[in-house]
């Protein structure tokens, strides 16, 4: 752990470097101040989903290339470099990027709902936010994981497309593509990914605002660890290839 620590810091500090990583906060904090001014939602439920959105384009931002810029530079197969074990790159990785995103679900949830519902039920806020953040974590696994094999552009488009789509309930893409037998499938795949349907549900179940959700708050629970270790096996797979050529 103390290792994957090392590795986090090292690559926030890469982040803290980049115009494109400073510009993106400043704009978070803008569009907070904007959502304060002029519409901070009629329910603690809608302030989440608000939050969420902020969190999760702050991870798009500082996923990107997170991985692949040093694999393709060919910097991860220097031991002197880089000594750590590739689990620690891929957890200290995902550490500077889930954390910096979650602070950023959690600070605008928080504003935005003060500013205008109120927090409602504290317990169903807390826990609304714990999952929001716990979104972002998941989001951001993925995100490193991806990067291990994908190159920058195709993993912000993957990301960006499965935010898109993810949007979409299970039931109506199945109407709208006039398959029935997508509706199970889709849903099955929506509780697997950190979609924002799943988050949606979670968080709506636990502002009051529909039933309960358990397999989708488990699912999510279960996915950084998973996805993380699936990333970290790509990357040692991937490093044993390129050194054998």
């Amino acid at each position: 752990m103390r290792l994957a620590l090392v590795e986090g810091l090292s690559f926030a500090r890469r982040l803290a470097r980049r115009r494109v990583v400073v510009i993106t906060l400043a704009l978070d904090a803008v569009a907070v101040a904007w959502i304060l001014a002029t519409a901070p939602g009629e329910s603690p439920h809608a302030a989440l989903g608000a939050a969420q959105a902020l969190g999760a384009l702050t991870t798009l931002v500082l996923a990107s290339g997170c991985i692949a810029d040093d694999r393709a530079a060919g910097r991860l197969l220097l031991a002197a470099t880089h000594p750590s074990p590739r689990s620690a790159i891929v957890l200290g990785r995902w550490l500077a990027v889930a954390a910096p995103s979650a602070a950023v679900t959690l600070v605008a949830a928080t504003l935005i709902a003060l500013a205008g519902p109120g927090l409602g039920r504290v317990s169903g806020f807390v826990l609304g936010a714990a999952a929001g953040c716990l979104h972002v974590a998941a989001f951001g696994a993925l995100a490193v994981s991806l990067s291990t094999g994908a190159g920058a552009t195709a993993q912000v488009l993957t990301l960006l497309g499965l935010l898109l789509i993810g949007l979409v309930p299970p039931d109506v893409l199945a109407s709208l593509l006039a398959a029935p037998w997508l509706e199970p499938v889709t849903r099955a795949a929506w509780t697997g990914l950190p979609t924002p349907w799943a988050l949606d549900r979670i968080q709506a179940w636990v502002t009051g605002v529909e039933g309960p959700h358990p397999a989708l708050a488990l699912a999510l629970v279960a996915q950084p660890p998973v996805v993380l270790a699936a990333g970290a096996r790509a990357l040692a797979r991937a490093e044993l290839g390129a050194r054998s050529l």
